[in-house]
């Protein structure tokens, strides 16, 4: 059921603003029913049923202003996060990039040391090279100039 308080300017009210529409309730008292000694115990009842309904109103709009900090607090973080693992990330990747690079060429470097050396190389002496550590090809590599054979630099 529309009421007057949900129209502004005749035209109604935006959903947007619905939120921010005061909900009063009003407690009608008709004072000549009541003896001066009953309406100062209404009065106080009224004074105390005012305050409570602040009391309800405020702690809801401080849980819903938490609410919102919180959120806003967890997005921050999350975008922090984020920044950092991508740093970290990227950092790590150029990190093993390099580090494959360096062993990519040792070893294509090994290969043709040994070819030279030992002409063209078995696939099992290609497969061992390809699949060895940065620090086993270069003790591959310090090997070739006085080794006599394949079997003695790759042993």
């Amino acid at each position: 059921m529309e009421t007057k308080a949900d129209f502004i300017g005749g035209r109604p009210m935006p959903e947007g603003l619905r939120c921010y529409q005061p909900d009063l309730k009003y407690l009608l008292i008709d004072e000549n029913r009541y003896t001066h000694q009953e309406l100062e115990r209404l009065d106080n009842l009224t004074a105390i049923q005012d305050l409570t309904e602040m009391h309800t109103m405020l702690s809801e709009r401080v849980k819903e202003w938490s609410h919102l900090h919180r959120q806003a607090g967890l997005k921050e973080g999350l975008e922090q996060g984020l920044e950092q693992g991508i740093e970290q990330g990227l950092e790590r990747g150029i990190e093993q990039g390099l580090e494959r690079g360096i062993e990519l060429g040792e070893a294509r470097t090994l290969k043709r040391l040994l070819t030279k050396r030992f002409g063209e190389l078995s696939a099992d002496a290609l497969q061992r090279i390809d699949s060895a550590t940065l620090v086993q090809l270069e003790v591959w590599l310090d090997r070739v100039l006085d080794a006599d054979s394949l079997a003695a630099v790759l042993d």
